[in-house]
């Protein structure tokens, strides 16, 4: 079981607004064993913070919100190596009291491998992920889904599991960088992930990550969340995740909100996602 929820914590995790949506984990699949992910994403924001760090609301009671339902699929080629495919299809909004603008489109399809290349113990080991990231919509109108080039995201990640008292307690580390090409966009990402079970079946979840973005354009447009390429972003996250069917079907919700950043809105987020095995 501890295998299985370390995992998970970061495959589950994502970040709307401007934070990296995460899907690897730690641990992989197996051999022709396949994980499905369906869920739904909710995400607002009604201020930002500036170059400066400064928190501002949008003019006019301005909102920004957002409804994203993704695909997400693991299978095991192999012992140590995992194939992953993920597919999104988002409804953004920004609207305030004189100006709205709305859009519904796929969204970035992002597709790869992970390796797990070290394990010296049962319960630890470091595994690699690449995704080619290939965006399946126009670059207008605004809101956009996001920034409209292909690319590449590569991570690192140690996972493991660890026994406090009558506790498993398990956790999730990953960090790496997020390049698009044919720009200079440079991203680099972290996500810490950590939980331990309540009761039977039923585990707390808590999060960590955040995302630092460079690019030559310095322009910032605070109402249109995916645009911008100069930023920072951390965020923190709780949920809870209900192995209805150990080994086979779970759900998990999960609540974020944005602790830090610049350049980049400030929002809170919350998702439910249902997982089945096979």
């Amino acid at each position: 079981m501890v295998k299985q929820i370390a995992g998970l914590l970061v495959c589950v995790t994502i970040c709307l607004g401007n934070v990296h949506k995460a899907h690897s984990t730690g641990f992989p699949q197996g051999k022709d064993r396949t994980m499905l992910i369906n869920g739904l994403f909710y995400y607002h924001a009604n201020a930002f913070w500036d170059i400066n760090r400064n928190l501002s609301y949008y003019d006019e009671e301005g909102l920004y919100e957002s409804l994203s339902y993704r695909v997400y699929v693991e299978h095991g080629i192999s012992l140590n190596l995992t194939g992953i495919l993920s597919f999104p299809y988002t409804g953004a909004r920004f609207e305030n009291l004189t100006f709205a603008e709305e859009r519904r489109s796929a969204g970035d399809i992002e597709a790869g491998l992970a390796w797990r290349f070290w394990y010296p113990a049962e319960d630890f080991m470091l595994s690699a992920r690449a995704l080619l990231i290939w965006p399946a919509y126009a670059s207008s109108p605004s809101p956009v889904p996001g920034y409209g080039y292909t690319g590449l995201d590569f991570q690192l990640i140690a996972a493991g599991g660890v026994t406090l008292g009558r506790r498993e307690a398990f956790y999730s580390i990953s960090g790496g960088f997020r390049t698009y090409f044919e720009t200079d966009i440079f991203q680099w990402l972290y996500s810490v992930n950590a939980g331990t079970g309540l009761i039977r079946n039923v585990e707390l979840l808590l999060e960590l990550s955040g995302r630092w973005s460079e690019s030559s354009d310095v322009s910032f447009t605070p109402q249109d969340v995916f645009i911008n390429t100069n930023f920072d972003v951390h965020k923190m996250g709780i949920g809870l995740l209900w192995m209805i069917k150990p080994d086979s079907v779970g759900l998990i919700g999960q609540l974020y909100r944005d602790y830090s950043g610049s350049r980049v809105a400030k929002g809170r987020a919350a998702s439910f996602s249902i997982l089945l095995f096979f």
